[in-house]
């Protein structure tokens, strides 16, 4: 009989580079893994003013330890990354955008266009707090220019507001205190991007490193 899915939400905020690197490790594993990915975009200041917990950028050791760390990730995980030059920058619009998106149920979507602005970001070194990169990121989505403005708007409305909040606080309640924050089956939470041995451990499942080669 062949095993249930893991159910997986993974609550990101594209501020960070660890979100960006365990997305695209779920992305390959969602297949081998028989994973159900529910994305779950969150605001990371709301969760880190709630826990008290104080961003790496915030200490210039951790600073300068993170600029290197990101570069050996991204050779690990094989993932173009590049500190952006101007670095926490504030990603609230662009989480109200994805939530926006979220809301209307294509998860496909929900992932073309968080990649997207983790290219703005960490690839190009482009402030995605501006609304011109917002646009570009849209676009590299492939989101038509009406498709653009409808989300643009929405994720100015009251109720797309609410939701980004609940999210937030569901992943709080959850026991988040940063992102990335996976969190399996509704009950087990694993924090970070170097998480992924420790989940195959277990839920029994074979971990073949940040870049598969397992045929299904």
């Amino acid at each position: 009989m062949k095993p249930a899915p893991l159910r997986v939400d993974f609550f990101y905020d594209v501020v960070s580079p660890y979100s960006f690197l365990a997305f695209e490790v779920l992305m390959r594993y969602k297949p081998i893994w028989n994973m159900q990915v529910r994305l779950r975009p969150f605001f990371l200041g709301g969760v880190m003013q709630a826990t008290e917990n104080t961003p790496p950028g915030s200490n210039p050791v951790k600073a300068l330890y993170l600029q290197k760390d990101v570069q050996r990730l991204s050779a690990y995980f094989q993932v173009p990354l590049k500190h952006p030059s101007q670095f926490p920058v504030f990603t609230l619009t662009a989480m109200r955008a994805l939530t926006a998106l979220s809301m209307a149920g294509d998860e496909t979507r929900v992932e073309a266009f968080s990649r997207a602005l983790w290219q703005k970001l960490w690839q190009e070194d482009q402030d995605i707090s501006k609304t011109e990169v917002l646009l570009e990121a849209f676009k590299i989505a492939n989101f038509s220019q009406e498709e653009t403005k409808f989300y643009m708007s929405e994720a100015g409305k009251p109720e797309v507001k609410e939701r980004l909040k609940a999210t937030t606080e569901e992943a709080i309640k959850a026991g988040s205190f940063g992102a990335p924050s996976i969190v399996i089956n509704k009950q087990d939470l694993f924090f970070g991007s170097d998480r992924f041995p420790v989940i195959a451990h277990e839920y029994g499942l074979k971990w073949y490193g940040p870049v598969p080669l397992h045929k299904l």
